[in-house]
C-alpha cells in the first residue's frame, strides 16, 4: 500500500504481472498526491468496490492476465451501478481487449509496456472528470435528461442504458450544446492520450448513440452532421 495521506484520492489495482505491478507502483511514488491499495486478486476485489463503494476513487485493472474474466469484472462493476472509475492495462499485442473494455464499461485502458508518466496522465485525468460529475448530477436539454452519477440518459422520460464511450461522447456534446465539435477534437477529448485511436471511430459512435436517442436515427435531430467537419449537438425538443 501506497498512503499518500488523509484526505487523498485512493486508487484501487489488481496486477497479477510483476512487472507491470512495479511500474504501477513506480507511478505513484514518482507522482505523489494518491494513495494506492493492492488487491490479491479480482473477485476480491470487487467484492471491496461493493463493501465500500465510496472508498475508492479510481479502479486499476491489469486485463492482459484475465482475459475475457477481465472484462466480466468490468461488467460485474456497472451492474451493482458503481460509478468508480476504471483503467485497464491491456497488452499492446491484444489491444482488442481494450476497446471490449470499453464497451463493457471501463473508461479507458493502457498499453503495456507504459511509462508512469502516462498511468498517472490517465488517472488525472479520470479524477477530474468524476469531480465534475459529482458538482453537476444532473443536465438536461430538450427532451434528454442526462444523469451523470447513474451513467444514463432519460430520452422523453424513458432510461436509456448508455455504453461508457457512448455516455462520454454524449456528457462531451451537452457541454458543447450549440457548437460545432470538430471530428478530430472530440476523438482527442474522449481518448486524450491514444494518438492510434482513428476518427473513423466516432463515427461508429455517434451510429450506437443514435439508434438509442433519436426518434428516427436516420433523420437525427438532436445530433445534427456538419459534412466535412463533425456534429453539433442541438438540444432540441420534439414536436408533440
Amino acid at each position: 500500500m501506497i498512503n499518500a495521506g488523509n484526505g487523498a484520492p485512493i486508487a484501487l489495482a489488481v496486477v497479477n504481472d510483476t512487472e507491470t505491478l512495479d511500474i504501477v507502483l513506480d507511478t505513484f511514488q514518482k507522482y505523489p498526491g494518491i494513495s494506492l491499495e493492492v488487491a490479491p486478486d479480482k473477485d476480491i476485489a470487487v467484492s471491496w468496490l461493493a463493501k465500500h463503494p465510496s472508498r475508492f476513487d479510481v479502479f486499476i485493472l491489469d486485463v492482459s492476465q484475465f482475459g475475457f474474466q477481465g472484462i466480466e469484472v468490468c461488467q460485474r462493476i456497472r451492474s451493482q451501478a458503481l460509478a468508480i472509475p476504471v483503467i485497464l492495462l491491456v497488452n499492446q499485442k491484444n489491444e482488442i481487449d481494450g476497446i471490449i473494455g470499453l464497451e463493457a464499461g471501463a473508461d479507458d485502458y493502457v498499453l503495456i509496456p507504459f511509462v508512469p508518466r502516462a498511468l498517472h496522465a490517465r488517472i488525472h485525468a479520470l479524477l477530474r472528470r468524476s469531480q465534475i460529475l459529482r458538482k453537476a448530477p444532473m443536465m438536461s436539454a430538450g427532451d434528454l435528461v442526462l444523469n451523470l452519477p447513474g451513467r444514463d440518459v432519460l430520452v422523453r422520460g424513458k432510461r436509456i442504458d448508455l455504453a461508457q464511450v457512448e455516455f462520454n461522447i454524449l456528457h462531451y456534446l451537452f457541454l458543447n450544446i450549440g457548437n460545432v465539435i470538430l471530428r478530430e477534437n472530440l476523438l482527442k477529448a474522449i481518448w486524450p492520450e491514444e494518438s492510434h485511436v482513428k476518427v473513423r471511430l466516432i463515427d461508429c459512435y455517434m451510429y450506437r448513440l443514435r439508434e438509442k436517442i433519436e426518434p428516427d436515427p436516420r433523420n437525427p435531430i438532436y445530433i445534427e452532421t456538419v459534412r466535412g467537419l463533425g456534429y453539433k449537438f442541438t438540444g432540441r425538443r420534439v414536436e408533440s
